[in-house]
């Protein structure tokens, strides 16, 4: 029954793996479990118009297109002049020409903001947010209803890193990075638990090259879209580009997984966290209060092992 399952909405910058965390969330052996009820946009690996693009391409492949697409906010809270296409390509997923157009009159004539907000308010505790870009649409939220972080039942947040090690940025994870002020606002105005994915713990899992093709080759609608978008950015592994190890980085694949089956999780850690905003060289980087020095509320729960082999089980059957 659909009032039975866990209400989920996806905030995405949609990407490579963005798209694949979609089908993640949207795979069938968690249809029992999982109901997506909305998808908002933000800028971030590429401009929100194309994110919105990208999103409807890949729901049409699932045939999902019932789920309503919100495009969110242009800009980061303080403009910033980068993003991801080096990894992503241009268009985000990977410059393949071969995937039809979408219809764009299929994308909602709400803003992502609006929807939020009202959706908090319509469904308050019964909604879980997966935010797999910058934390944008998010924080606005948080700043246009004074409630709005107290709306939730959980929320899952694909970024932050701690240990000083960035990727696009030298000190930072990309989307704390993109938008250091939203990241701040978030962490400091949700009250309900905050599961977080960080740059360290998603370099701590490597997919197999031989393992994605396998993954890859099942010939279905879904690989077959999936292989093609990320035929570039595997390349950029196999070939050491940006300083990547050769087989596959997971990143919002693994928020995804989490959110639809938490008992891969198999340690964590309660701690307070926060977000720098004014050093030269670590704007953007998250910063815990490991030994809570400062005596604050434990505000995130920070994912340190999984069953890696049931994530791997679970991207399989997302594909087919």
């Amino acid at each position: 029954m659909s009032g039975d399952k866990e209400k989920v909405i996806i905030d995405t910058d949609c990407g490579v793996d963005d798209a694949q965390a979609i089908v993640i969330a949207l795979s069938k052996q968690f249809s029992d479990t999982i109901d997506v009820i909305g998808i908002t946009c933000c800028s971030g690996n590429v401009f929100v118009d194309q994110v919105t693009i990208n999103v409807l391409k890949v729901l049409t492949v699932l045939g999902r297109l019932d789920i309503p697409v919100y495009k969110g906010t242009e800009k980061p809270l303080i403009p910033v002049d980068f993003d991801a296409t080096h990894i992503h390509g241009e268009d985000g997923l990977g410059n393949v020409k071969d995937i039809p157009e979408p219809d764009p009159s299929m994308m909602q004539s709400e803003s992502a903001v609006n929807f939020l907000t009202r959706i908090s308010q319509e469904k308050p505790g019964n909604i879980t947010l997966l935010a797999i870009g910058p934390l944008t649409n998010i924080a606005l939220a948080c700043k246009l209803q004074p409630n709005f972080g107290k709306c939730f039942k959980k929320l899952v947040i694909m970024g932050g890193n701690y240990q000083g090690i960035g990727n696009t940025a030298l000190c930072a994870e990309f989307n704390f990075h993109f938008d250091p002020e939203a990241a701040l606002v978030v962490l400091s105005e949700f009250t309900c638990p905050i599961i977080m994915i960080t740059l360290e713990f998603s370099r701590n899992y490597l997919m197999p090259q031989i393992f994605l093709n396998e993954c890859y080759g099942q010939d279905t609608a879904c690989s077959n879209l999936l292989k093609k978008i990320t035929t570039n950015s595997r390349q950029l592994h196999t070939d050491g580009k940006y300083g990547l190890p050769t087989d596959v980085n997971v990143h919002d694949e693994l928020a995804a997984a989490v959110l639809v089956n938490p008992s891969i999780i198999i340690s964590s850690e309660h701690v307070f966290a926060t977000v720098e905003l004014q050093g030269k060289y670590t704007r953007g980087q998250m910063v815990i209060d490991w030994r809570n020095v400062l005596k604050k509320r434990k505000n995130v729960c920070i994912i340190k092992e999984i069953d890696f082999e049931s994530y791997k089980s679970i991207f399989r059957k997302a594909l087919l």
